[in-house]
């Protein structure tokens, strides 16, 4: 899958050499867990330069998202940010500190909202009814039937 000049660029930020797939999301990229770091590979750069402009202006916004280390064609590695999802967080949590997460992914959604000199990136998309049953279909499609399982 990858060729020695991606695993020469990978050596040079870690010394691990097993790549461990992650469940990646509906898009073309795909995802690999190798030492402290997450690597990502998007076959179209379109694609790829929307993520990193969007991760640069998120980040500059004080909005947490995984530090760019390093790119090699379509190929970027990410600062590893774990497992641990709000569905893991809150599982076995109480009342109260399910209301603490619940409060903190509100916030974040505020924070969103208020964001200044959205680019342009962000601007030229068109979030109308045909965007918006797109997504919901490809969440019925590869979410509830894919990973979870479910018949629609």
């Amino acid at each position: 899958m990858l060729n020695d000049e991606i695993k020469k660029w990978l050596q040079s930020f870690t010394a691990q050499a097993d790549l461990v797939a992650l469940t990646g999301d509906a898009s073309s990229r795909r995802y690999w867990r190798v030492g402290e770091y997450i690597l990502a590979n998007d076959p179209k750069q379109e694609s790829f330069d929307d993520f990193h402009n969007i991760c640069r202006y998120l980040e500059k916004n004080n909005i947490r998202v995984p530090k760019l280390i390093s790119t090699y064609e379509n190929f970027y590695l990410l600062e590893d940010l774990g497992d641990q999802t709000f569905l893991k967080e809150i599982a076995n949590s109480s009342i109260e500190t399910e209301y603490i997460e619940y409060k903190k992914a509100l916030d974040l959604l505020l924070a969103f909202q208020n964001l200044k000199e959205i680019p342009n990136v962000v601007q030229s998309r068109s979030f109308d009814l045909e965007k918006y049953n797109f997504e919901i279909n490809m969440t019925l499609d590869y979410f509830a039937s894919q990973m979870l399982r479910m018949t629609t």
